[in-house]
């Protein structure tokens, strides 16, 4: 769970001229389907006297399931997996990272959308995988438009900074101008977005993230929680009607590592990004 597990899904170009804005920058696939491939790597990093690094590929699906005029319903599927290493751990790990759930969405008269995720996911390595321990995510989230100004609010159960929290959710998605873009989703995320053109835009984004996962040492199941801020530029690009592709650099820090009962921090470093998207099957309504 490289980054808030919070509905699931990422910032995208929307795939078609007249699809139904998405609620700022969680981008809720409300008139489509969609399958996502992302892959995710920080180089070892000084955690006291160890370090860590990590790397993770993950497939992601959002399939709908009814559609009508006001309401939507999709199941959201998530499969990955992680490698981690570094002195700081008692040895290397391939964690399973898979996270199933379902998503409704009721759309207003007047285009406002609210949305209720609930699901469930894992994070386990090879050793802990046959007594898996569920980690429920319920979010809702809703938006009212004022003009150039999406106002959003909400709150639920989700994983952030690397544990299970219950958080309020608000913020508001500002159409400055023609080409500018501020999204601000707190406490989670806030991000600015320059569109270049129809298929290309850049954007600075901030925001929590982490990773969680259950692993085993000497007969013993112990925890990593992984709790750190990114900041960094991503570059996004639509080369086709139904393909989307990024790219992603920056800086995690700063960083806090907790393992067992000991915790230790590091300064940041690097980390590099990238994933496509395919966008399909417009929902009946």
């Amino acid at each position: 769970m490289r980054v808030v597990c919070l509905l699931l899904l990422l910032a995208s170009v929307p795939a078609r001229a007249n699809e139904l804005e998405p609620i700022a920058g969680l981008d809720l696939p409300t008139d489509h389907g969609e399958l996502r491939l992302s892959g995710f790597m920080t180089p070892p990093d000084a955690f006291g006297a160890g370090s860590y690094s990590a790397s993770s590929l993950t497939f992601s699906a959002a399939l709908p399931l009814y559609g009508s005029h006001h309401w939507r319903l999709l199941a959201q599927v998530r499969a990955g997996v992680e490698y981690t290493q570094g002195s700081a751990l008692p040895a290397g790990e391939t964690v399973t990272e898979d996270a199933l759930g379902l998503t409704g969405v009721y759309v207003s008269d007047r285009r406002d959308v609210y949305s209720l995720y609930a699901g469930a996911s894992i994070a386990e390595t090879r050793d802990t995988i046959a007594h898996a321990t569920l980690m429920p995510s319920i979010v809702g989230l809703g938006s009212y438009r004022d003009g150039s100004i999406t106002w959003l609010y909400g709150g639920g159960l989700g994983q952030a900074l690397g544990r299970s929290w219950l958080l309020p959710i608000a913020g508001l998605s500002w159409r400055m101008t023609s080409t500018w873009t501020l999204t601000m989703l707190l406490p989670v995320e806030a991000e600015v977005r320059h569109r270049f053109s129809s298929s290309f835009d850049l954007g600075l984004i901030a925001s929590v993230s982490g990773d969680r996962y259950h692993f085993s040492d000497a007969g013993n199941t112990l925890t990593l929680e992984l709790a750190e801020l990114r900041s960094g530029v991503q570059a996004r690009y639509r080369f086709a009607e139904h393909w989307t592709a990024t790219a992603e650099v920056g800086m995690v820090a700063p960083r806090r590592l907790q393992l067992a009962d000991t915790s230790s921090t590091s300064d940041g470093t690097v980390y590099f990004s990238a994933g496509a998207r395919y966008a399909f099957d417009d929902l009946a309504r």
